[in-house]
């Protein structure tokens, strides 16, 4: 149990990605990793304010830390008034932060009027002075409203991928702190249900817009940000009945984990950048719902045929998309099927998201491949 005079002992780099010199907020970077400081001392700093940056968007996102317990109020009031550039990766960075660092820990008594009274030995460690104003219903529903509000504003233009990254993420740290709540945990669901089907609507327009490009360049840019939109889906799965208990669930996961595999490519990911601690996170919840998604495919394996019949496009003329197997390495499932009457062996693992047909994956070659006829039959 961390005492009452909490210490930060472990390097912030864990939860903040250090800011590029050339970034508008390097002066605030210190501000981000901390909640130590003050209003006062963002305010008497404006005189080092970037010019790219305004005062009001300098201050707001300054004071957005400014003690533990105001973290929230501060954020809701920034949706609300949209003092913040939430589609800036420097501000994914600090909200990440907000999240992920964990703050000193609430008396005890405000943790036995968070849970209504119950007496006995229980562990409280995790209730934490920043999700302390979560206790409190009325502020969960403006909150939510205001990220509901948020998400829809931006919901027709999948270049705000990362509004959708911190709406996902504000949404799941409140899920994962009023899951006592039923109310308020159905209306944290319901954002981060939201946002799951805004996720799979911009893959579709973005692999749509991928076909289209006839550049390897374009084509590079649309793949890395449907991998990342992809991981964004990923992580609005929890071990938990609200947000993973349908086929539906099931059949969206595995095509979330599959576009993932399909665009990814690990030689664009910088170290300590945003991006790598974003697709980290998203294998991170993979393993959290690995469980659950095995006691979810031996009830049933039609979250697979969903999955089968939105991502493969010769699904349609399959013979069987229903009959799926489980290997014993547990994470694996095959389909013996017909497909234009040939035999075809369908395999898929729900974790990675790796999809095989025969053996070979389903991935788009290169333009500078496809378009040579001789490189193409060696790699097709």
């Amino acid at each position: 149990m961390v005492v009452e005079t909490f210490a930060w002992d472990v390097n912030p780099d864990l939860v903040s990605i250090p800011l590029a010199q050339g970034s508008r907020y390097k002066n605030l970077e210190k501000h981000f990793s901390s909640f130590t400081h003050s209003e006062n001392e963002i305010i008497a700093s404006k005189s080092t304010c970037d010019e790219g940056l305004s005062l009001i968007e300098f201050e707001k996102a300054g004071t957005l830390r400014d003690g533990p317990s105001h973290q929230l109020i501060y954020l809701c009031a920034c949706f609300q008034q949209r003092d913040i550039s939430v589609d800036r990766e420097e501000i994914v960075s600090v909200i990440s932060s907000m999240i992920w660092q964990a703050g000193p820990p609430c008396s005890v008594d405000e943790i036995l009027k968070l849970l209504g009274g119950i007496n006995g030995n229980f562990d409280h460690d995790w209730y934490r002075k920043p999700a302390g104003i979560l206790k409190d219903p009325h502020f969960v529903e403006d909150i939510c409203s205001l990220l509901h509000a948020t998400i829809d504003s931006c919901s027709s233009n999948w270049a705000k991928q990362n509004i959708l990254l911190n709406v996902t993420h504000v949404a799941m740290f409140i899920f994962e702190h009023v899951s006592e709540m039923e109310s308020c945990a159905k209306d944290a669901a319901g954002i981060v249900k939201k946002c799951r089907q805004v996720a799979k609507r911009w893959i579709r327009e973005l692999l749509k817009a991928s076909n289209l490009s006839e550049e390897d360049i374009v084509k590079q840019k649309l793949r890395a940000r449907i991998a990342d939109v992809a991981a964004t889906g990923s992580l609005t799965f929890a071990d938990s009945d609200y947000l993973l208990s349908t086929k539906d669930d099931v059949g969206l996961w595995v095509y979330f984990r599959a576009v993932f595999n399909d665009n990814f490519a690990s030689a664009e990911i910088a170290e300590g950048s945003n991006r790598r601690s974003h697709l980290l996170h998203a294998y991170h919840i993979a393993e959290i719902v690995a469980s659950r998604l095995q006691f979810l495919l031996l009830q049933s394996k039609s979250g697979l045929e969903k999955f089968l019949l939105s991502y493969w496009s010769s699904a349609s003329t399959c013979s069987d998309t229903r009959n799926w197997k489980q290997y014993e390495a547990h994470n694996w499932f095959h389909l013996d099927c017909v497909v234009n009457e040939s035999v075809c062996k369908l395999q898929v693992d729900i974790i990675s998201g790796t999809f095989l047909v025969n053996g070979s994956p389903c991935k788009n070659l290169p333009r500078s491949i496809s378009s040579s006829k001789g490189e193409f039959l060696c790699f097709n």
